[in-house]
């Protein structure tokens, strides 16, 4: 079970409650008490600065010597008690930065001692003058968290991130798709039940590939999805379909590292096409975009495929 526990005045509610359910969304899980979290994050703001209350718990996880990571509002520079800790500034402009780097931090913890991370309940925990401690359920197997991660950063998107933020959202993103495909790969030589987390794997590998679509490859992408579920093409013929894309993504694969969590998936035995179609679709505008760069359409015309599958949505 992964889990946090959040430290924050009650002035600062409201940050904290959207921390929390972001974070809850992702599969991360409470601990009741400071005492049994493994990690702590600690909003501070002007109002936490004034809490002494705040500040002993501060110093009671440090003693504890657990993993604590601050995160600043309305604050520049942490207190010398917090010095040296890792510190993220949590403004609006950066907050989807933020969230994605926490959730790197609390797989990365998780991964390296198999911890729990707890966040605190605002119910029934005032830690004292206008200060409270805030907590939310949730979580599950690494997979699900991992899954749970990767579909929730990709469609919550980079919103009003700088391009180097952007840039590390999107690489932090890519490490977690790893973890996930590691999972996977698991599962598939019989480490684990397959059919309990197949298709979460593959919708979240798929909420990145989608998210990275126009709204009109969007819809057209899963429209099409949609008219191969249903059984309108032959089995053989959507075998024929993804046989050329997966060419494509083999031969760009190398060169778009960013494709490289779908491509091991769809490499994958034991996977069927129906669940490789649910990546391989979402992945034809992306490779018709570098299209004229590796050559694809001459070698598979990818473009001819493309409207085919297109043309079905227009006779539906």
């Amino acid at each position: 079970m992964t889990t946090f526990f959040l430290t924050a005045a009650v002035d600062d509610q409201d940050l904290a409650q959207r921390l929390q359910a972001d974070l809850t969304a992702m599969g991360f899980s409470p601990a009741p008490s400071l005492l049994q979290a493994e990690t702590v994050l600690a909003l501070l703001s002007p109002a936490a600065l004034d809490s002494p209350l705040l500040a002993q718990q501060w110093q009671t996880a440090r003693h504890l010597q657990k993993p604590l990571v601050v995160l600043g509002s309305g604050v520049s520079v942490p207190p010398p008690g917090l010095a040296g800790l890792p510190f993220h500034s949590l403004d609006q402009a950066s907050y989807s930065l933020v969230l994605a780097r926490l959730v790197q931090i609390l797989l990365s913890a998780r991964s390296k001692g198999g911890a729990s991370y707890q966040v605190g309940l605002a119910i029934q925990s005032a830690v004292g003058e206008s200060a409270t401690v805030i907590n939310a359920p949730g979580g599950s197997a690494d997979l699900e968290v991992l899954a749970q991660a990767v579909a929730y950063l990709a469609r919550r998107g980079q919103p009003g991130l700088a391009p180097g933020e952007v840039t590390e959202v999107q690489s932090v993103l890519l490490r977690i798709q790893e973890q996930l495909v590691q999972g996977f790969q698991d599962v598939l030589q019989g480490q684990g039940t397959l059919a309990a987390h197949f298709d979460m794997v593959i919708q979240a590998l798929a909420a990145v590939l989608i998210a990275r679509l126009d709204e009109r490859e969007r819809r057209l992408s899963e429209e099409i999805l949609a008219v191969l579920e249903s059984g309108a093409v032959a089995a053989d013929e959507l075998e024929r379909h993804l046989e050329v894309i997966e060419a494509a993504v083999a031969q760009v694969r190398s060169a778009l590292p960013e494709l490289n969590p779908a491509a091991q998936v769809l490499s994958a035995p034991g996977v069927d096409v129906q669940h490789k179609l649910k990546l391989a679709i979402p992945i034809i505008p992306t490779l018709l975009s570098y299209e004229g760069e590796f050559a694809l359409g001459q070698s598979m015309d990818l473009e001819a495929l493309w409207e085919k599958l297109t043309r079905l949505v227009r006779r539906r």
